[in-house]
């Protein structure tokens, strides 16, 4: 929002940022990865060597990451994925599982989550669940299983510029989950893009509660929140 990081955004009296993670913390995570673009002052030599840097802050399990979309061009949220790809260490499939947001979904809740990563560990040959509202898929409101085939896709739709994340991994095994019996609205998971998108959502959000202890599932999992 005219070049601003979306995650500053205020949501009563704390930001998008904080609420999001706030959420995701209902569910026990080894790290939350919060992507931002590079800033101007970090320069590319930084970005291609990692984010072991001085620009890249560590805060409990709170890490930010900048993504490698300033060697190149902006290349949207999927630049998010590939830089992750580089920061997690070496795992195998079964214990890295993968939730993305966009930093400008402070609606989300955590029962959606719940319910993809039940569907993801009840079948190991998915690679993913991906949301479907009202005619619309969400594939950054999803949550990944991170495999060899799916770093793979991600890193061949960057070097092929095939930005849509969509796209990138329609050649794995995903499960479409339809939400229209799961209480879940469109509204929970469009971003805000416009001011004025702002300023109509401000008047709908209420002050209930997100979540509690019951809604914890006890695996590991990483959130990625992406710019």
């Amino acid at each position: 929002m005219g070049g601003k990081y979306k995650g500053d955004l205020k949501y009563f009296d704390t930001s998008f940022e904080a609420r999001i993670i706030t959420i995701f913390r209902l569910i026990p995570l080894n790290t939350i990865f919060i992507s931002r673009h590079a800033p101007e002052t970090l320069q590319k030599s930084d970005c291609k060597n990692g984010n072991d840097t001085a620009a890249a802050k560590k805060q409990d399990n709170i890490r930010t990451i900048y993504d490698t979309s300033c060697l190149t061009d902006s290349i949207g949220p999927i630049a998010g994925l590939y830089t992750l790809i580089h920061e997690l260490p070496q795992t195998s499939a079964a214990d890295r599982l993968l939730a993305v947001a966009p930093c400008d979904t402070p609606d989300i809740r955590p029962g959606l989550y719940r319910t993809m990563f039940h569907t993801l560990e009840e079948d190991p040959q998915l690679a993913g669940v991906i949301p479907y509202v009202n005619g619309n898929y969400y594939p950054l409101n999803a949550v990944y299983r991170i495999s060899p085939a799916w770093i793979d896709c991600i890193e061949q739709a960057v070097r092929c510029k095939r930005y849509g994340v969509y796209r990138a991994i329609s050649s794995l095994p995903v499960k479409i989950l339809q939400c229209d019996g799961l209480s879940v609205t469109q509204e929970e998971l469009n971003d805000i893009d416009t001011l004025e998108e702002y300023e109509k959502y401000q008047h709908k959000w209420s002050s209930k509660p997100i979540g509690n202890g019951e809604d914890c599932l006890l695996i590991k999992k990483t959130l990625i929140m992406m710019t």
